[in-house]
């Protein structure tokens, strides 16, 4: 997933980076690689804040022109966006998405998707006991 910035031309020197996909942030740097960087982390920064409250993720646009360079998320980023995109567009509640996940409520998507609590599962193993101790009908 990448995002448009828009690399402004500084009069001190540098660039001054905005988003036009976000109704704030600004970051600037001294050179392109740096200024680069700088819009990568105010992007993640940005896109963390509006999962965090709640809000609506724009997609991102496709502008044309010199001044604009695309900003690829890293990938766990992208994976996280997409599935908060698609949780929203949903209208599902934090609740319902928890009990189809088996998570706890208070971890549902509150911006640390990737700390999510996993239950340990085990196919079958209450079966296999059962089995086992000829409490199903048909083993010994």
């Amino acid at each position: 997933m990448e995002y448009p910035v828009l690399f402004e031309p500084s009069k001190e020197g540098g660039f001054v980076v905005t988003f036009p996909d976000f109704d704030w942030g600004v970051t600037q740097g001294e050179t392109e690689q740096d200024a680069r960087e700088m819009a990568l982390d105010a992007l993640c920064t940005m896109i963390r804040e509006h999962v965090r409250n709640g809000e609506h993720l724009p997609r991102p646009s496709k502008p044309r022109g010199r001044k604009y360079r695309m900003i690829r998320l890293p990938a766990l980023a992208a994976a996280k966006t997409e599935l908060y995109m698609a949780f929203d567009a949903s209208g599902m509640r934090k609740a319902e998405m928890a009990r189809r996940t088996v998570v706890c409520e208070r971890h549902a998507l509150d911006g640390g998707l990737a700390t999510l609590p996993r239950r340990p599962y085990r196919a079958n193993s209450n079966r296999a006991t059962a089995e086992q101790s000829g409490l199903l009908p048909g083993h010994a």
